[in-house]
């Protein structure tokens, strides 16, 4: 009885195994084809209610901004980064700040479709900076794509990442955060 159960335990585990990993389903959208995207542009992330604690905070906006042109360059947009500073200590005159499309259209590189924009807009975060076993990152950001053409916001999403159990949790939410808030936009 027992060599039965271990041999099926085995029989499931190499089938788990063996089996291909899920694939996330093409995004179509008709509306959204007719707006001609193909090369977007993104703008540098902003964080709206944390002051970083520059030494010890990994560069967070950076990472996320890494893995957002990686993911929309898997969707198989060309894309772009706009080469503006990102305020490090966010003030309510940044122009970036604001949501609105003439803020954000007023630095686009020519050649370009739309511009992303990424605003984290929940960053809390426990022992990043601190010699603790398990440091602890949530953030909640909204991504919105604008176009040039029309110049008014055409795509728009929310998400919420945390990791409370890896030893890196920087890693795995600069990485998971884009990819969640790019799932429903559509592939090119």
């Amino acid at each position: 009885m027992l060599v039965r159960f271990v041999l099926t335990m085995a029989l499931l585990l190499t089938v788990s195994a063996c089996a291909p990993q899920p694939v996330v389903a093409p995004v179509e959208d008709a509306a959204f084809s007719a707006h001609g995207i193909t090369k977007i542009a993104v703008q540098p992330v902003v964080v709206r209610d944390w002051t970083p604690r520059g030494f010890c905070e990994r560069d967070v906006e950076n990472r996320l901004r890494f893995s957002l042109v990686r993911a929309l360059e898997g969707k198989g947009y060309e894309v772009t980064r706009v080469a503006r500073e990102a305020p490090r200590y966010v003030v309510s005159s940044d122009p970036l700040v604001d949501e609105t499309a003439d803020n954000v259209l007023a630095q686009v590189p020519s050649g370009v479709d739309a511009v992303l924009m990424l605003w984290v807009d929940h960053y809390q975060s426990f022992g990043l900076c601190d010699a603790v076993r398990h440091p602890r990152l949530e953030l909640e950001a909204t991504a919105v794509l604008y176009s040039v053409a029309q110049r008014a916001e055409i795509w728009r999403n929310r998400a919420l990442v945390g990791d409370f159990t890896s030893n890196d949790p920087v890693l795995y939410v600069t990485y998971e955060l884009p990819r969640r808030l790019l799932i429903t936009l559509p592939d090119r």
